[in-house]
């Protein structure tokens, strides 16, 4: 599993090389539907937990260029809160929290400044609470 890590590893360490690029070279290669099965994939392991900014990043990359995602928008939404409950803004300080509300504002279509608060919507809480069991 995993082979999105080694390119976020790479840029989290050499910080002339850009994420985006990364990816999108590795997307040419393997294709984008691989690489954000591989970045939802990501954000549902512990065992990689260090990779969720990273993965998010690119899941915001895909979503901005209008990519298709490879699951259904509410259960990306509920996942990416899910992470930010288990790892607070992912690690990244405040841009953890801001980088999730652009992903989900660009996946809903809606204002970034919005009033709506995707952990009081009912589908949304329901799909998070089944990912405790």
């Amino acid at each position: 599993m995993n082979f999105i890590a080694g390119t976020i590893v790479r840029c989290e360490e050499d910080e002339s090389l850009n994420l985006d690029e990364e990816i999108t070279e590795l997307a040419n290669e393997v294709g984008w539907d691989n690489v954000l099965k591989e970045a939802c994939l990501t954000l549902s392991s512990y065992r990689v937990m260090g990779l969720w900014y990273g993965a998010a990043s690119i899941i915001y990359y895909a979503a901005t260029d209008g990519r298709k995602m490879p699951i259904e928008t509410n259960q990306l939404i509920a996942r990416l809160y899910w992470c930010l409950d288990k790892k607070e803004n992912l690690g990244h300080g405040e841009n953890g929290f801001n980088l999730v509300w652009s992903i989900v504002t660009t996946l809903k279509g809606i204002s970034y400044n919005s009033s709506w608060q995707p952990l009081e919507d009912k589908e949304i809480v329901k799909i998070m609470e089944s990912f405790q069991k």
